[in-house]
């Protein structure tokens, strides 16, 4: 009897805690990052409704190309922070937003670049790295209007902004100023431009493969969908965002 009653406490305690959920994610502050406080924006989001789902999780921080390929074959529930293309949308089921965000150009302030459309870029190179998407910008390059350059790493992009080797960065506002303070720029040298390029969200993707893939993030985007009305994810990005 006195076995039973332990298996059955172990068993509600378990219950309590419900499944826990392994995640992948890169470095993208102030998105995620591992160093990050509450490991960034989207990482505190996910756990935050994860949790409210009365379930846990558990992230790694891979390089992103690793992650990406490790969540498809298996080895992880679901991954993210990603934004939506045509190709991604044949394999993954993405959740709600988590937020909204716009991407827009960077350039050196000596330059005098003003973007207002598309032949305003023509001639130029645009640095945008390896596993980050293109949106609209793949178009442009198919039109023979503008030429892009991808490194491995974000910061490597606004180091050769900053050295004159491209002619415009693109990002979000949020990422490409971080990226500047990081590396020691000094931001009055770069001129984040106003006028938006695509608006964006960012997004927990799962492989259309996994098994109840679908079905969880049915109750995920409810349950966001909650906390986004009683005003704790705009909590959340205003803490993170300044």
């Amino acid at each position: 009897m006195y076995i039973i009653k332990v298996l059955f406490i172990f068993l509600w305690i378990g219950s309590c805690y419900g499944e826990t959920y392994r995640l992948a994610t890169g470095e993208f502050p102030p998105f995620t990052g591992a160093s990050l406080e509450s490991q960034g924006l989207a990482t505190k989001i996910i756990k935050h409704t994860i949790q409210e789902m009365g379930h846990q999780t558990k992230i790694d921080f891979l390089p992103w190309k690793r992650g990406y390929k490790s969540t498809l074959v298996g080895k992880y529930f679901g991954t993210f922070a990603y934004s939506k293309n045509k190709e991604r949308q044949k394999i993954w089921f993405y959740s709600k937003p988590l937020y909204q965000l716009q991407e827009i150009f960077f350039s050196k302030t000596t330059k005098k670049f003003t973007y207002e459309n598309e032949e305003d870029l023509k001639g130029l190179l645009v640095c945008k790295p390896i596993g980050y998407n293109l949106f609209n910008l793949k178009k442009l390059v198919d039109k023979k209007l503008l030429n892009i350059v991808r490194p491995a790493k974000m910061r490597n992009c606004f180091a050769m902004l900053n050295a004159g080797r491209i002619d415009l960065v693109m990002t979000n506002r949020e990422t490409g100023m971080q990226v500047i303070a990081k590396i020691g720029i000094d931001k009055n040298l770069i001129t984040a431009h106003n006028k938006v390029f695509v608006d964006i969200g960012h997004h927990l993707i799962v492989p259309k493969n996994m098994q109840n893939g679908k079905e969880f993030l049915a109750r995920f985007d409810e349950t966001l969908e909650k906390a986004k009305t009683s005003g704790i994810i705009a909590k959340f990005i205003s803490h993170h965002i300044k």
